[in-house]
């Protein structure tokens, strides 16, 4: 007797195959691997910025967790052995403590800074100055200071060179370059400044014979609150180039380096003579909108 065929099978396909009555799987095609691809990837990227930010979390707890800490210890021994204490025991104890306040101050300032997303809220305010006494005023007053154990070399072979900026911002970002240059640098050594001009750029070079960066912080060097690894007991907290990275980009600059290990680091900064129009006094008194990305 002959068995006659599924009823579900196609009558045209001359199968022969019996079915079993359940659809076999789909095989997943590239199209369909695409979204799975996407999903993944935004995943990945989703842990990461979870991973920075309790990162940045902790250092902002500990950054703030040590000025705190000295100030509190100075008002124990100002309360406890301000009888037994000499004058000028007691100036430094309320020495130290309006610099840890002033630390404070400058934590919290450069967080609520890497907040900010526009030239508005950064309190942008571009006109026209000469680099080369920007850069030369950073380099003297770094020299002042530390021109004991570091030697300080500015070399320029312009006379000046106006450039569009906010002085303050851009000040602040050049200034963290040169006191990182002299943190790093334990030992001493160079420290060299040069401002030259490329066609409509200006170049400014700040380089040391510090630690140098390992090759596995050279991407992460701009992250906020990211350290190199061998930082060892140099104090810091991490905001220094992410606040430099940011108002250079602002400028519509750039920003870049070059490091070898035990041998030294340069940073190079590239701006534009004249900014964009949309970053221009008039167009921000206007309210026009920036085009520049600000980010740590």
């Amino acid at each position: 007797m002959q068995v006659p065929r599924n009823k579900t099978a196609s009558a045209s396909d001359g199968s022969d195959r019996p079915t079993t009555g359940r659809a076999a799987k789909p095989e997943l095609t590239r199209t369909d691997r695409l979204p799975i691809d996407q999903l993944l990837q935004k995943l990945r990227a989703e842990r990461q910025q979870r991973a920075h930010k309790d990162r940045c979390l902790s250092m902002i707890s500990h950054e703030l967790r040590t000025p705190l800490a000295s100030i509190l210890l100075s008002h124990d021994l100002l309360a406890k052995y301000s009888a037994q204490a000499t004058e000028e025991e007691r100036l430094h104890y309320l020495d130290n403590i309006r610099l840890q306040v002033a630390n404070l101050n400058d934590i919290v300032r450069d967080v609520v800074d890497l907040s900010k997303s526009t030239p508005a809220e950064l309190d942008f305010s571009p006109e026209r100055h000469d680099l080369l006494t920007l850069c030369r005023d950073i380099v003297e007053s770094f020299e002042l200071v530390y021109r004991q154990t570091h030697r300080f070399v500015f070399h320029s072979p312009l006379a000046e060179l106006p450039v569009e900026c906010d002085l303050k911002l851009l000040r602040r970002a050049l200034s963290n370059l040169v006191g990182n240059a002299v943190k790093y640098s334990p030992t001493g050594g160079e420290i060299r400044v040069c401002v030259q001009r490329d066609g409509r750029l200006a170049r400014v070079t700040v380089a040391d014979q510090g630690i140098g960066i390992p090759p596995d912080d050279a991407e992460l060097l701009f992250l906020a609150f990211h350290r190199a690894g061998n930082v060892g007991a140099v104090s810091g907290s991490g905001l220094g180039l992410a606040i430099a990275k940011q108002a250079i980009e602002l400028h519509s600059g750039e920003i870049g380096f070059d490091s070898e290990l035990n041998v030294g680091t340069t940073f190079e900064v590239t701006l534009p003579l004249r900014l964009p129009p949309a970053l221009s006094a008039e167009a921000l008194l206007l309210g026009a909108p920036s085009s520049a990305t600000i980010g740590a």
